[in-house]
């Protein structure tokens, strides 16, 4: 897992959370949401949870490590 890079996430390659689930990216424009116009799902047990993230892979919500952040797999 490295840090999370916006254009290798665009050109489709994968994605996870800091605790290593699947993630899959929606949009990478989602207007009128700055800052976070990353959305996408995150793979739980028996269903995805949708997200949203800045163009840095860190969560809205958060400002320090967070395990919804995203990375390169």
């Amino acid at each position: 897992m490295r840090q999370f890079n916006l254009e290798e996430a665009k050109a489709g390659k994968p994605v996870c959370t800091l605790d290593g689930r699947k993630v899959r990216i929606l949009c990478f424009d989602r207007k009128n949401c700055n800052p976070s116009s990353i959305v996408g799902l995150i793979e739980e047990e028996f269903y995805e949870s949708i997200h949203s993230w800045r163009t840095n892979g860190i969560t809205v919500y958060n400002t320090g490590k967070h395990t919804d952040d995203i990375f390169m797999v």
